[in-house]
């Protein structure tokens, strides 16, 4: 079954750095990352992920871009568990429009969409970390957590990178991602502020 929970991810991120624990030391070879996870809402509100899982994937040196690498893996594995989710989706819409012919049902179709979307995520992670683990690629992959205020705080060896941000902001479930470029002995500052999806959460 392809549909997985955040807390099997979890068990999978073997290796995971503390923000709160990390030292501003930069080894040689070696950059950071400092940023910070949250959204804005539609009335400008600000809402930070607290205690975000924030991925951080490997995607090749500062000379560009690499195949096989994780954060390609995780490309190619998000487009695939796009397509499978979006055409589960389909096909419970339609029951959907068929059981409740005559009543609107717009919002619990749009509330169905944002949950495949999320399980694409979900999925497309697993699917990575599996690959990291399976072919022992273990140092194309790191992973640490947000504070209380969506802030975290990582070294790592020089490239570039794709990162994936799981959390919740406000009521809402999201996943954030942004491609980051980090030079040997340099600190690098990113703000994960706009999803890539967001759902409410339901109890």
């Amino acid at each position: 079954m392809k549909y997985s929970s955040c807390g099997a991810l979890l068990l999978l991120a073997s290796i995971c750095v503390s923000a709160q624990s990390a030292t501003r030391t930069i080894p040689i070879g070696t950059g950071a990352i400092s940023g910070r996870v949250f959204a804005i809402t539609k009335g400008g509100d600000l809402k930070v992920a607290r205690l975000a899982h924030v991925y951080l994937f490997y995607s090749g040196s500062l000379k560009g871009a690499e195949d096989n690498t994780a954060a390609s893996t995780f490309t190619s594995a998000l487009t695939s568990e796009m397509h499978y989710h979006d055409e589960a989706w389909k096909s419970h819409v339609a029951e959907m429009q068929q059981r409740y012919a005559g009543m609107d049902i717009s919002s619990a179709i749009d509330s169905e969409l944002c949950r495949s979307q999320l399980s694409s995520y979900a999925a497309a992670l697993k699917d990575t970390l599996d690959w990291v683990e399976a072919n022992k690629k273990l140092k194309q992959f790191q992973s640490t957590d947000s504070d209380e205020e969506g802030v975290f705080f990582t070294k790592i060896p020089a490239g570039i990178y794709q990162a994936v941000a799981q959390g919740q902001a406000g009521i809402n479930e999201a996943y954030w991602a942004s491609r980051i470029v980090v030079p040997p002995g340099r600190t690098m500052s990113v703000k994960l502020s706009s999803p890539e999806v967001s759902c409410v959460v339901e109890n």
